[in-house]
């Protein structure tokens, strides 16, 4: 689903060079998509845990930091694919811009999420200082993005993998 069913696809001749920027940074970005996505879900599979053993949120925490610092990175690896997609593939164009702008919502779904899980102090009453709306909502907001960058990259890797050469 990431870099290797997206080849860069045109009929033109493109110099390799141009051709392993394209793959470096497709790589990049991919990467850090998934790793970024990865943390996410991670996030949530150790609060869930720490509600089990009333732990604490660190762990959690810092996941949602991870899974910011990679989505942020993706964002700037995409910018540079989505350039060096226009100087080898003009006439197909893919909603570059659209992933762009929904690793910037959920960059910040994801901010205001471990801003929300940062206050909280009471770690005996876990569960229920989670179920909190405005918690619920942040976590609901950051999912749904989650879910918009991973539906985005599988249409974009099924797309570009039809314009193989």
């Amino acid at each position: 689903m990431g870099g290797i069913n997206c080849p860069p696809g045109g009929n033109r001749e493109v110099s390799p060079i141009l051709t392993g920027e394209y793959i470096n940074n497709l790589a990049h970005y991919c990467e850090d998509l998934f790793t970024g996505v990865s943390a996410f879900w991670d996030a949530n599979a150790q609060i869930e845990s720490a509600v089990l053993s009333n732990g604490k949120l660190d762990g959690a925490i810092l996941a949602l930091k991870k899974s910011e610092e990679h989505l942020g990175n993706a964002k700037s690896h995409l910018g540079t694919v989505a350039s060096l997609w226009s100087m080898i593939n003009p006439e197909e164009l893919y909603g570059f811009e659209t992933q762009i702008v929904a690793l910037n919502a959920t960059v910040h779904a994801i901010i205001a999420t471990y801003m929300e899980l940062s206050i909280l102090t009471d770690d005996s009453h876990l569960q229920e200082l989670l179920w909190d709306e405005t918690i619920s909502k942040c976590f609901n907001i950051a999912a749904v993005c989650v879910h918009d960058l991973t539906s985005w990259q599988t249409q974009f890797a099924k797309s570009a993998s039809r314009t193989r050469v």
